[in-house]
């Protein structure tokens, strides 16, 4: 048997193993254990190759299989602030999901995520109704790093239906302003 014959298997085992797979391939891995371990790295790289991923994981959050999207999304909120400028680009997506997933991003960001505030006022305003929500949810989770967003919100409420209304009372509350008394039946 020739010598090459035999490394041949052993490149194609090599070339499988996670070892070698770019860190964005590991971060939106299938393999579970793979995955965390990408994650757990990520947390600890310093925002330079934290920057160096923004491209691939924005990509793979634009992917039309959830599963990926979502890891990409995971990937993203762990990075923190330097993701933050490229996940409001996301904001105006005319993906609706696209949209709504960059939202829910900002939102588990939580007030590191304050300069998207404004980005999030505007999403007050979207024509779609789960963008919106996703919207008033996010400006909650930020609290007080989302003070600025009161009057936009106290508008919302005058129009929104009973649910909405509620959420809306409930975001109002975190950031600070007393939420408009319910209409009486």
């Amino acid at each position: 048997m020739r010598p090459s014959a035999l490394f041949l298997p052993f490149i194609v085992l090599l070339s499988a193993c996670s070892v070698f797979k770019s860190m964005d391939e590991r971060l939106i891995s299938p393999d579970d254990k793979i995955r965390n371990q990408a994650l757990q790295k990520l947390a600890t790289l310093t925002e330079e190759k934290k920057i160096a991923l923004l491209n691939p994981l924005i990509l793979a959050l634009n992917n039309p299989e959830s599963l990926i999207a979502n890891r990409a999304a995971e990937a993203l909120v762990i990075m923190g602030r330097p993701a933050i400028s490229e996940v409001r680009r996301n904001i105006s997506s005319s993906d609706v999901y696209v949209r709504i997933s960059a939202i829910a991003i900002l939102s588990r960001m939580g007030p590191q995520a304050q300069d998207a505030v404004p980005d999030l006022i505007a999403c007050l305003k979207d024509p779609h109704p789960l963008v919106r929500d996703e919207a008033v949810f996010a400006l909650g989770q930020m609290g007080m790093a989302a003070q600025a967003a009161g009057p936009d919100l106290l508008e919302a409420y005058k129009t929104a239906d009973a649910e909405a209304q509620s959420t809306i009372a409930e975001a109002l509350k975190k950031i600070g302003i007393p939420p408009p008394l319910p209409k009486s039946s």
